[in-house]
């Protein structure tokens, strides 16, 4: 399997994101900054920022807001 430059970053930083959010003190920091810890996996995680980015971009254009 022939593994490209991107994907092994994409990885180490998936790893890297699993480590720190296990650790307690990374986790209570990032809960008292109003953050939600969810585990799942990197496609339901894309899922979830497709579809947020779908109500906000309905959110923008029924405020009609203009990007310049």
């Amino acid at each position: 399997m022939e593994i490209h430059r991107h994907e092994l970053k994409y990885s180490l930083v998936l790893i890297d994101a699993s480590a720190a959010l296990k650790d307690l003190e990374t986790r209570t920091l990032l809960e008292q900054q109003a953050m939600q810890i969810i585990g799942s996996s990197p496609e339901a995680f894309a899922g979830f920022i497709k579809q947020d980015i779908a109500i906000w971009k309905q959110v923008a254009d029924q405020a009609k807001v203009e990007v310049r």
